[in-house]
């Protein structure tokens, strides 16, 4: 998705010496990051600054204007928050898509078992087929999730132009399968 050198905008105390890197990353107060024309790893280090959409819009804004020769700007949001939020409607039993996903027995049990990191019945992991079998409901409750906003980044993205693609397990990393199973959102930004 990248194609060009990383520069990273960061909002830092005034007076900082932004010539001094260990300082800028030191005394970062949020910052987001622009390759070519895709702007991802929106994070804001200090929350007592007002709604992070807000403050990382201000660096959005700077990121775009930096964009080089008309390239339609990108935007990646991370979906941390998407398997708590699966995890809570299958245990409120609140959340209509999720009631729609049912249906499907085999994909929807792949999907509670991302969701919630336990093996489905008869596995031992929550592995590849897992993630094969419940590819098509987690997309849907990520696009969910994604459209209604439900946290910084798709807040950010979400408010500066248009939901694309859902990337199924975009980043394998653990951390990140806990937190969203994998997956990513991608943004045409205006």
């Amino acid at each position: 998705m990248t194609d060009g050198p990383r520069v990273t905008f960061a909002l830092v105390p005034e007076g900082t010496a932004v010539d001094d890197d260990f300082w800028v990353r030191r005394l970062c107060l949020a910052s987001i990051s622009l390759e070519g024309s895709t702007v991802y790893g929106a994070n804001v280090t200090q929350k007592g600054l007002g709604d992070p959409a807000e403050v990382l819009g201000i660096l959005l804004s700077e990121a775009m204007g930096d964009i080089k020769g008309g390239a339609t700007p990108v935007g990646v949001a991370r979906l941390d928050g998407l398997c708590k939020w699966i995890s809570d409607g299958i245990r409120k039993g609140d959340n209509a898509l999720l009631e729609e996903l049912r249906e499907d027995e085999k994909g929807y049990g792949a999907v509670e078992a991302i969701a919630t990191d336990t093996p489905r019945a008869g596995h031992s992991v929550v592995g590849f087929g897992t993630f094969r079998d419940g590819k098509e409901g987690w997309e849907k409750l990520a696009r969910d999730f994604a459209v209604k906003e439900l946290n910084t980044e798709t807040k950010l993205f979400g408010s500066k132009g248009i939901l694309n693609t859902i990337e199924h397990l975009a980043d394998d990393s653990p951390e990140y399968i806990k937190s969203a199973g994998g997956a990513i959102a991608t943004y045409s930004l205006k």
